[in-house]
């Protein structure tokens, strides 16, 4: 970020200096649980033109997202979505927020390119995958509900089920 010098700044410590042209910011630290900690207000909803949101399949595609709520406030400026993977499930879509993607470079392409190193899948089947899982009678989950009494297999883990020790 060298070229750009005294231009740029990074939010940090909630403190917010408008004499910047570019500003770098975690949404985590222009927003909070209470009004007052959404400093991102301090800006006028017009005050950018762009917006460049680094990883955004981590959430800001979400309608109910904190980043959600900071794109909605400044609608005006120009939204620009990143990211290496893409997420589109039937609660969260990049493309329904940002629409099609203007580029795309593939892992493939990366690779031939010399930009990411050439991998190898190595699989290891872990017990519980290939035998599958079933809850001991009245098991109850982290927030106290009880689990289904049925048997879990692979599809299932890491989706509907998650298991601290697999």
């Amino acid at each position: 970020f060298k070229p750009f010098g005294q231009k740029m700044t990074k939010i940090s410590k909630r403190m917010i200096d408008k004499s910047y042209e570019i500003y770098l910011s975690l949404y985590q630290a222009v927003t909070g649980s209470e009004e007052e900690k959404n400093i991102y207000k301090q800006f006028t909803p017009e005050f950018f033109d762009l917006i460049i949101i680094d990883e955004c399949h981590r959430g800001s595609a979400n309608e109910d997202s904190a980043w959600r709520e900071i794109l909605e406030y400044f609608s005006s400026a120009t939204h620009v979505g990143l990211t290496a993977t893409p997420k589109e499930t039937k609660d969260t879509s990049n493309i329904t927020y940002f629409g099609d993607p203007v580029y795309t470079y593939t892992l493939k392409q990366g690779i031939q390119d010399g930009f990411l190193a050439p991998y190898k899948v190595i699989r290891i089947d872990i017990d519980k995958d290939l035998q599958g899982w079933r809850p001991e009678k009245g098991k109850k989950d982290l927030h106290g509900y009880e689990i289904t009494d049925r048997i879990y297999n692979l599809k299932d883990m890491d989706k509907g089920l998650v298991l601290k020790k697999r």
